[in-house]
């Protein structure tokens, strides 16, 4: 090979390539590779328990104690239970979820969409109980509804039994709201909005029999003679007794706004009937 000819008249003796050869690390120990190189399974001086750990503790679950036994229902509230211990559900969640399709009593207005996204794996079992508690709480309605007809239905008929038919009872009411005071209107509404439907219809048929504008088809109101019922008419000294007692009663509180209202206007209205009566 011949020389290479430097300008000037130097001569450069061609060299072979140099190979760059990796720095050693003297801190590490033999065998093992540099930084940036981990060492694998099957590399020399690989030890698995030299290795990172991972860490497989399972995240805590903060359980809402607001979202326990929601619905009532021991038997689907273990399955409720169950799912929020699991998955943290909230109260927060259920609303969410289910708030239209419980106004709307509507399973389709379930939001399955944040179910997907709030549950994961779990959404189709949220779904599935979301279900459940929608016509559960439609069940529920329904029951109450069908309670309230029956007890609706059970104070018409002791209303029309206590005037003497239906005829009577429509007839009574008739001439009550023509010719009733306000006071005794307002005692019997207080009467039957309150629950006590056969003192507020003795109070109604007293009103309108004792001041002489129906028949007194049913002398039983008053026990047949001359003393009047709990509902019936009252003569000054009847009143005077009664309300003494109610005063004594009642205490310090006030019979015209205090928790004896009802029974104070019943009074009133019993002693107005006695008046048109002649008491």
């Amino acid at each position: 090979m011949s020389d290479v000819i430097v300008p000037g008249g130097g001569v450069v003796q061609p060299t072979a390539p140099v190979t760059p050869q990796p720095t050693s690390d003297t801190s590490l120990p033999p065998g093992v590779p540099p930084a940036g190189n981990p060492p694998k399974a099957g590399d020399p001086g690989y030890k698995p328990e030299l290795q990172a750990p991972i860490d497989t503790t399972p995240t805590e679950v903060v359980v809402d104690e607001e979202a326990l036994n929601a619905s009532g229902n021991a038997v689907l509230d273990i399955a409720l239970n169950t799912f929020v211990t699991i998955t943290g559900c909230t109260v927060a969640d259920m609303q969410r979820a289910t708030g239209n399709a419980l106004e709307y009593q509507d399973v389709n207005l379930i939001d399955k969409t944040f179910l997907r996204e709030r549950f994961g794996k779990h959404a189709d079992q949220a779904y599935q109980l979301a279900v459940a508690s929608i016509e559960h709480a439609k069940n529920e309605a329904k029951a109450e509804e069908t309670k309230q007809k029956q007890a609706t239905t059970k104070a018409i008929n002791a209303a029309h039994t206590a005037a003497g038919g239906e005829a009577a009872w429509k007839q009574a009411v008739s001439v009550f709201n023509s010719s009733a005071s306000d006071n005794i209107k307002a005692a019997v509404k207080s009467l039957m909005n309150d629950g006590n439907v056969q003192a507020g219809t003795e109070l109604l048929l007293s009103t309108v029999r004792n001041g002489g504008m129906l028949p007194n088809v049913n002398p039983q109101l008053n026990g047949g003679s001359a003393a009047p019922s709990a509902g019936g008419a009252l003569s000054a000294d009847q009143f005077k007794t009664e309300l003494a007692a109610l005063r004594k009663e009642a205490g310090s509180s006030s019979l015209e706004t205090g928790p004896q209202a009802a029974k104070f206007n019943q009074l009133v209205a019993r002693r107005q009937a006695g008046k048109n009566a002649g008491l």
